[in-house]
């Protein structure tokens, strides 16, 4: 599990691995750089000595494979970057295990995570506020028990293949990064596969990912695009919040360039769920509006939304919930005391400027039945 600051040490890493790993891939590709590989070689042998993040990440890339392939490219002649191939593979030793899985435990609830590269971004790592939304998740069973539940921005799908062991009919579990998805789909596999109903293995080129596990599905879901749609149904004359950069509007995900075989299936265009998750998943300037676009056209009548969020930008979280209310949805608010950031000795940072909060989002003229959460709401007044 990683905080911010070792995220971006990880985030470091990452980048420099990739790098390196790339070049030595150019040598058996035969597009041939003697001095470039040697010194891609060279560099990250010793960072592989020096730091565990640079390890983890490379065994994150399946390093150890790009370096063997490498030496067997080399002619037997170049002895030089032979030995160059060969210091670097030597610095690897211990790092070809297998696959790092993590276990999370809620009451008498078992969830286990399998993190990813950081090239996947911040959704490849377990995030503490995650486990904090989990702990109460667990003690809160009625919100998901028997309900078609989304969670939003999944990650790893903590939250989501929670709601799915404690008793929910149907998860859906999103994000819209390549990387991550194909993650999330082995979380969400590893964890079916503990109830004895399949063998998990690592998704690969000859046994492609299903999405599918049990009661569990994993969507593409891009919030801007969510945005456009929501956009043409609001009636004319409505003001609703925009976001853009420079002028212009919001940049979205092209997915078709990475490097992933088997993208997921998107949601169906009329898809609702009575339950939506979300933790953690407020942290650029045009999430607050899109957020709130996606839970106007996800949530179902009489459904409710509920969240667990780190505040980082004040006037982020404010565009949100504003947002969120001028589309028809009614909000309330818990700040979290910082007395109960702490699971298992996962904590919550007392850096984020507005502390941790729960959001509870229900429509205006058709809300939930019940809320399925025993917390003291306060309701959120728009400015």
């Amino acid at each position: 599990m990683a905080d911010e600051g070792e995220f971006m040490e990880l985030l470091i890493a990452s980048e420099r691995v990739g790098e390196w790993l790339d070049i030595i891939k150019s040598f058996t590709k035969k597009n041939i750089q003697h001095k470039r590989c040697k010194r891609a070689a060279s560099e990250l042998s010793q960072a592989l000595i020096e730091r565990e993040s640079y390890r983890e990440e490379t065994r994150q890339y399946d390093g150890i494979k790009t370096i063997k392939q490498a030496i067997a490219a080399v002619p037997q002649a170049d002895l030089e970057l032979i030995s160059a191939f060969t210091k670097c593979l030597d610095a690897c030793s211990g790092i070809e295990t297998a696959l790092q899985v993590q276990s999370y435990q809620f009451g008498s609830v078992e969830v286990r995570q399998m993190e990813a590269s950081l090239g996947c971004g911040v959704g490849g790592r377990v995030w503490g506020g995650a486990v904090l939304c989990c702990a109460v998740l667990e003690r809160q069973r009625a919100l998901v028990a028997g309900a078609q539940v989304l969670e939003l921005g999944s990650g790893t799908g903590l939250c989501g293949i929670l709601a799915a062991k404690l008793g929910a009919s149907r998860v859906v579990l999103s994000d819209c990064f390549g990387g991550v998805l194909m993650n999330l789909d082995s979380c969400a596999a590893i964890n079916h596969a503990q109830k004895g109903d399949c063998v998990w293995e690592p998704a690969n080129e000859t046994t492609p990912p299903t999405y599918k596990h049990g009661v569990m599905e994993v969507r593409y879901l891009d919030w801007g695009e969510e945005g456009e749609v929501v956009a043409e149904t609001i009636p004319v004359g409505v003001d609703t919040p925009t976001w853009q950069l420079g002028g212009g509007e919001v940049p979205t995900v092209d997915v078709s360039g990475l490097e992933v075989p088997n993208m997921p299936p998107r949601l169906n265009d009329n898809e609702t769920f009575h339950v939506i998750l979300a933790s953690d998943i407020l942290y650029e300037p045009q999430h607050g509006v899109q957020l709130a676009n996606c839970v106007r056209r996800r949530l179902a009548k009489g459904g409710r939304a509920v969240m667990y969020l780190p505040i980082r930008d004040q006037d982020l979280f404010s565009t949100f919930l504003e947002t969120a209310t001028k589309h028809g949805l009614h909000a309330c608010i818990q700040s979290v005391e910082k007395s109960v950031w702490n699971h298992q000795g996962v904590r919550g940072s007392c850096d984020y400027e507005g502390g941790f909060n729960w959001v509870y989002l229900e429509w205006r003229e058709i809300p939930a039945t019940d809320w399925g959460m025993d917390l003291k709401w306060q309701q959120y007044h728009s400015l």
